[in-house]
This record gives C-alpha cells, sequence and structure tokens, in this order.
C-alpha cells in the first residue's frame, strides 16, 4: 500500500482544504482550468470520498459559462450548511459567445440558483458589461430580501458607452434599495460604475474596506453621508478612489464641512483619475490617516499635482500636530533638484498668500511638521505630473519607504533623475549636496517639461544619457548581444562613477529612501535601469557601514528587458533572477545562455531580479487560452456527473 493511504483522512482533508485556499481568484483562471478541488477528487476514489465529504471545498461557486451552472448545483448540495463564496461574471454583448458564455439570456437562470440559498452568502461579486444584464441586477437584489451573513459585496458594471447619450441613459434610472438594507455583517464594499441609494443604505458603517469606482458627480455619495460612513467605520483598513469620492456642494465648488474624520485604522489608500488637485487637497485636509503604510497613486496626466505632493510632505502645522505626536528630523534646508516646471494653471504654492486660496502659504521660517503619512513603506505611482522639487521633497519625507514601484510610461523623465539625488549632508563628485553623475543627472532634473504631454524617462534616455558603445568584436549571431552588453557595461560604469562622500556628523548624514528594498520599474529602458541599480549599489556601499542605508533585496523588471545581453550584465554585478522565464526563440545559442544569470537560490539576503510581464501580454494570453479551451469544460462536467452517479450506486 503506498504511503499516501496511510495518512489520517483528517490530514488530507486539511491538505485539500489548504490546496482550495491557494489557488488564484476564479477570475484569474482560463475558463477551461479546472479548480483544484475538481482536480484532486478526480485522482483517485479514496481522494474522491475524501473530498466529497469535505464540505468546506465546495463553497467557492463562479460563474462564467454555461457549463458553471450545472457545476454550481452540485457544490451547493456538496458545501452543505457552509457559507459561500458567490461569483457572477457576465459578458458584453460584443464578447458573448452563444451557447457559452453568460449573458441576458442566462442572467435569471444563475441567480435562480443561487438566491435560495441566500441566508448562506459570504460574499458576493456581481460584474456585468450590458444595461439589459444591469437591469436584471436591479431586480434580483432589490428582490432577494436580506443577506445575514454576507460580509464582502463588490457590484461592478463597465462598458464602452461609446456617446455621452448612452453614458446618461445609463445613470438616468435611480438607483434601488438591496437587500432591503439590510446586511448586519457586511465589512467590504466595491462599487465600480454602480451607485446605491446613499440615504437608503443603513450598512454603510462598520467597514474594513472600502472601494468606489468610476462615478460622475451627480450619483456620488453626499458628504454628510460620506462623513458618516467613514467616521462609524472606526477600523476601515483600505480606502480606494477611482474618479469617485464624496460629492462636490450645490454651487459645484468644494464646500463641505471642515470637522475632520478620524481613520486611525487605514492601512491602505489608493488614489486614480481623481478630478482635480483641489478637490483632492480638500478631501485629504478632513482626514486624519497616520497610520497608512501603502499609497498607490494614478493622477490624470493634463493635471499638476504639485500641491498635492507639496501638501503630503509638509502639510500646515496645525494639522500635522493633530495627527504626528512626534516629527521625523526636520527638513534639509539645501536640495539638489531644481524646480523648473511650472503649470500654467497653478501657481507656486510659495507664492500664494491669498486667504482664499486652497493651498498652504510657503512655511520656510515655521517648524517643519511631519508628513501626512509618516509610517509609508510603500508607493506606486501609476502616472503623475509635478514639479521635479516637490517629487523629491516627497520622497524625502517618505524616509520608512521600503517598497517604490513607478510607471515611467506616464511620468516626466526629471521624476525619475531625481532618484539619483540626496539629501544634505552627502555628496558625490567631490560636491556637497548634490549626487548626479558627472552633471548629467543634474542636467535631467533642470530639463522643464510641457503640460500635458510629458516625455517619459524611457523615450528621453537616448538624449539624457548618451551611452558610449564599442564596436563588436565579431559579426556572428552573437554579435548584437555582445554590442548590447558592452552599451550596459559602458552606460553603468563611465556614466555612473560615483564617488561618495559621507559627512563627519554621522548622525546628519542621510540618503534619499534610505529604507528601500524593493523597486520595480515599467516603462524604463535597460540602459537606465542599470544606471540606478548601479547608483543605489554604490551608495550602500559607502553609507551602510554606517548604518544609514538598508540593502537592496528585489528589482522587479518587465520581461521584455531580458535579453543576453542584460543577463550578462546581471552575472558579472552579481545579480540573480527569481523563476527565470524561457529566452524567446530570437534569443543567441543553448551555450551563450550558461553565461546569463544566476538563479535565485531562496536566500532573502540575496539581490535578485523578479520578472513580469506587461497587462496587454497577459490579456493577450487569456484569450488565446479562452478559445484553446472551449468545449472542454462542458465534456468534463459530463465526466463528473458520470462519476458521482457511479459513486451513488456503490453507497
Amino acid at each position: 500500500m503506498a504511503a499516501i493511504f496511510t495518512l489520517p483522512v483528517e490530514l488530507i482533508s486539511r491538505i485539500f482544504t489548504i490546496g482550495v485556499e491557494e489557488q488564484p481568484e476564479p477570475e484569474k483562471l482560463p475558463p477551461a482550468t479546472h479548480t483544484f478541488e475538481v482536480l484532486v477528487s478526480h485522482v483517485c476514489r479514496h481522494w474522491r470520498d475524501v473530498a466529497l465529504h469535505t464540505p468546506g471545498l465546495w463553497t467557492n461557486i463562479h460563474f462564467r459559462t454555461i457549463a458553471h451552472m450545472t457545476r454550481a448545483k452540485e457544490y451547493l448540495v456538496r458545501s452543505h450548511h457552509h457559507l459561500l463564496n458567490i461569483d457572477v461574471d457576465t459578458t458584453s454583448e460584443e464578447e458573448h459567445q452563444p451557447g457559452y458564455t453568460l449573458f441576458r439570456e442566462e442572467f435569471d437562470k444563475v441567480f435562480n440558483i443561487v438566491v435560495p440559498h441566500i441566508d448562506r452568502w459570504l460574499s458576493l461579486s456581481l460584474k456585468v458589461r450590458d444595461l439589459e444584464c444591469k437591469a436584471g441586477a436591479r431586480r434580483v437584489l432589490n428582490t432577494c430580501g436580506p443577506a445575514p451573513h454576507l460580509q464582502h459585496l463588490q457590484l461592478w458594471h463597465i462598458e464602452d458607452w461609446g456617446t455621452a447619450e448612452r453614458l446618461y441613459t445609463a445613470i438616468g434610472p435611480p438607483p434601488v434599495v438591496v437587500f432591503d438594507g439590510k446586511l448586519p455583517s457586511l465589512r467590504s464594499i466595491s462599487l465600480i460604475g454602480v451607485n446605491l441609494p446613499w440615504i437608503n443604505s443603513p450598512f454603510l458603517q462598520n467597514l474594513t474596506s472600502i472601494e468606489l469606482a468610476l462615478h460622475s458627480d451627480e450619483v456620488r455619495i453626499p458628504y454628510d453621508l460620506w462623513y458618516r460612513m467613514l467616521a462609524q467605520s472606526p477600523h476601515l483598513l483600505k480606502l480606494s478612489l477611482h474618479y469617485s469620492g464624496p460629492r462636490l456642494g450645490p454651487s459645484g465648488g468644494v464646500d463641505w464641512s471642515e470637522e475632520k474624520i478620524h481613520l486611525p485604522s487605514l492601512k491602505e489608500l489608493s488614489l486614480t483619475d481623481m478630478d482635480n488637485p483641489e478637490y483632492v487637497m480638500k478631501l485629504f485636509r478632513l482626514m486624519s490617516a497616520p497610520d497608512v503604510r501603502v499609497l498607490r497613486l494614478e493622477a490624470p496626466v493634463d493635471q499638476d499635482f504639485t500641491p498635492f505632493l507639496e501638501y503630503l510632505a509638509d502639510p500646515p502645522s496645525d494639522e500635522s500636530e493633530s495627527s504626528h505626536p512626534q516629527s521625523p528630523e526636520p527638513l534639509s534646508t539645501t536640495s539638489d533638484v531644481d524646480d523648473t516646471y511650472r503649470s500654467p494653471t497653478f501657481e507656486s504654492p510659495s507664492s500664494v498668500s491669498s486667504p482664499s486660496s486652497p493651498f498652504p502659504p510657503s512655511r520656510s521660517t515655521q517648524r517643519k511638521p511631519g508628513p501626512v503619512f509618516p509610517l509609508l513603506e510603500s508607493l506606486t505611482i501609476g502616472a503623475l505630473e509635478c514639479s521635479p522639487r516637490s517629487w523629491h521633497t516627497f520622497l524625502q519625507r517618505s524616509h520608512k519607504l521600503e517598497r517604490l514601484d513607478l510607471d515611467l510610461s506616464r511620468m516626466h523623465k526629471s521624476l525619475f533623475d531625481a532618484l539619483f539625488s540626496e539629501t544634505s549632508g552627502v555628496g558625490v563628485n567631490g560636491t556637497n549636496g548634490t549626487s548626479h553623475t558627472k552633471g548629467k543627472g543634474k542636467e535631467r532634473a533642470l530639463d522643464g517639461y510641457p503640460s500635458h504631454m510629458p516625455p517619459t524617462a524611457s523615450s528621453s534616455a537616448s538624449t539624457s544619457s548618451s551611452v558610449s558603445s564599442s564596436p563588436s568584436h565579431s559579426q556572428s549571431n552573437g554579435s548584437s548581444v555582445s554590442l548590447r552588453h558592452q552599451r550596459l557595461v559602458a552606460h553603468s560604469s563611465d556614466q555612473h562613477d560615483v564617488t561618495l562622500q559621507t559627512n563627519d556628523n554621522a548622525s546628519n548624514c542621510s540618503c534619499l529612501l534610505p529604507n528601500l528594498q524593493t523597486v520595480r520599474f515599467t516603462g524604463l529602458d535597460a540602459d537606465r535601469v542599470c544606471e540606478y541599480i548601479r547608483f543605489r549599489r554604490s551608495l550602500i556601499t559607502s553609507l551602510r557601514n554606517a548604518g544609514h542605508v538598508s540593502r537592496m533585496r528585489k528589482w522587479i523588471l518587465e520581461e521584455r528587458l531580458r535579453d543576453e545581453g542584460m543577463l550578462m550584465w546581471m552575472r558579472e554585478n552579481g545579480l540573480m533572477e527569481v523563476n527565470p522565464p524561457p529566452l524567446s526563440s530570437t534569443s543567441t545559442s543553448t551555450s551563450q545562455r550558461g553565461s546569463g544569470a544566476v538563479e535565485w537560490d531562496g536566500d532573502e539576503e540575496k539581490e535578485r531580479v523578479e520578472w513580469f510581464r506587461d497587462d496587454e501580454d497577459e490579456e493577450l494570453g487569456e484569450e488565446e487560452e479562452i478559445v484553446e479551451g472551449e468545449g472542454e469544460e462542458e465534456e468534463y462536467t459530463e465526466e463528473e456527473e458520470q462519476e458521482d452517479e457511479e459513486g451513488e450506486e456503490d453507497s
């Protein structure tokens, strides 16, 4: 007898449960992929018997294809009285495949299966991409009755409106009361393109996660109800706003109450495509969230968010002192980043003295307060337009930052160049307070950029970072690789011959982002990536003995940068790679690949590179899998039904 069959049934059941908990979310699985619980139930009769008698394996019920409707009925039986996670993902008219995907004809049929079990709903995720399906959702949620155990609710309506008239029609009908207004266990809500009758939604309290997205001003939550929702959710951990938030005042301005909302438990904050800096500034001045550790910001590229960055770094003293008992070290009076960009829309806050201005006046003579988020550990920027000085100052005040994630295809090149600067007390090439490579970084930081069309860090690399390339040693297949490798080596050594000087007063010696350990870059070419890696490693070598800077752990880079030249450069500089993907067919021979980077051995102390693919490549791969997998799932469902019947006969 195999050793696996000697394991106690309880242990096998627990292993199966862990496997179900660790599998990806349903929407991340291709439609034809079998779930973990189904796979283990088809290994052997013993495992199948254990799986069928473990109700917790069958509580995740997702609907993406017609075949899922048949399987859901069986899941409801196998889960017994356990709470259920319901995921309904319908398609759009353009993508609908009759007889395969879920659309208008199948909408009511899906809910006829699960509504009788509403008392067992633990979570509901409903995604619609069609107005008729949305009408069906309004009808179902308005008549289904209370859901006493529902803790997580996500309602999602996104489609290509085409015209403003269609958009107005979509938001025109007044919202309906859902679940009879009774969701006593609700802790997490996500409304994406969907609004509620806010005054008749008393369940918007005691929340730990709030996500509001894609709401025009006329359907947004009024500010008094927004205030009540947040004030009555003292344990809120996550707040995400994507072109949403509280409604503007009757005059179209931001004339909200001046009473502050205290969010002592808030850890994650995400802002995407917010209306304008004035709106965001007012919103944050009325909130106190000193414990935020994760910030994600994707600002509209046609808006200058310089005032907002300056506010985050240096809020008025009365606001900061009320939420931060202790302030970090004072901001240095010198900076090596010049502020040459000025938006035509906003004046510099230092020049604004009018009491009616929404931005704070200059406080250069005042005691420097702490930043708005003094404990910030992770920063993600999807898009941003601001002055280099405000960006540098914000990073300088974020001294606890451990992870930095930048999409540099939607940021001006000067914001990337600002990463090469240091705070006072540290000089490069014999200078005090400047940290640029032979003057090149200084010139880049001084470059202004026009509003609305900022040049990106990658597109400007050829002009701002000249690379000395040597001729290839041969004209063989490896010539392009050799040349590429020479360019990387030349760029990292010649352009970044960094000589650091530390201040004699060690307590005042610091660098930008001293605790940084993980960096993720998007939209950057290999030369600029190598330039920053070289700079950061030089900085660490010079300052780590004094205990002023953490060692880098991980570089997360786009897979498109992984060519032979990059791998050779990584190997020569001691960089390992995590789970390396196979090189493309256009790469060089297998023998040459042996000189590539070394695979990471799992040691957390070692510096490594992890590769990722961009969203477009991933979506393309998913579409191909869907097409290839059509029909497989229906055939598999019939096989499963046959085995179930055989099992019943054996019983």
